[in-house]
């Protein structure tokens, strides 16, 4: 079990709040040649078509702080550990509720600002547009109305929603790339 951090935008920081998103999927950084299959030879249980082991960076019982966007009081400059008043962007409604703040990205989010801990229960390692339905859904995508009665209703935004993500580091939905498909638990909401 180890502890890292993860980063989700607003729109799915508010899909985790809302209890809709379950699921998250990011393309592995070491994309495995000639695909993936069982090994018993590999302490993971997979290689790639080369016999290289393929790995993931999640583990179930892994838990994972949440990185998100944030306002804070002042500057970060405080003494390790000393919190500060802080406000997220998926939850204001009007900026003058910030305006004696600092908008922070969440790659900059400290350990002590984040408010929400998920605990990882399954990782899959598949490609992107072996998503099912029910997957979807779990990654907190909203149906689209344009696409009623067919199973696009939720696949079209997914994608979308992928491309605008990772297309431009080449892991677009059109380039299939094999994804760590991470199932968690929400463990802890503060605030």
């Amino acid at each position: 079990m180890a502890e890292k951090p993860i980063l989700f935008n607003d729109e799915m920081i508010r899909a985790i709040l809302d209890g809709r998103k379950t699921q998250t999927r990011r393309p592995m950084r070491q994309q495995p040649a000639g695909g993936v299959r069982f090994s018993m030879f590999t302490e993971s249980g997979l290689e790639d078509g080369h016999g290289r082991e393929v790995s993931s960076t999640f583990q179930p019982g892994d838990i994972l702080w949440v990185r998100e966007t944030f306002y804070v009081q002042g500057c970060l400059g405080l003494p390790l550990g000393e919190r500060q008043p802080t406000h997220y962007a998926a939850d204001i409604m009007c900026r003058d509720e910030v305006e004696d703040y600092t908008c922070k990205p969440s790659i900059h989010m400290p350990r002590w600002a984040s408010r929400i801990t998920l605990e990882v229960t399954d990782v899959v390692i598949q490609r992107i547009q072996e998503i099912r339905t029910s997957d979807i859904i779990a990654e907190g995508v909203i149906e689209d109305d344009r696409y009623l009665g067919s199973a696009n209703r939720f696949r079209h935004p997914f994608a979308t929603m992928w491309d605008a993500l990772y297309a431009k580091r080449g892991f677009g939905w059109n380039e299939n790339p094999w994804v760590e498909a991470v199932t968690f638990a929400v463990r802890e909401v503060r605030g």
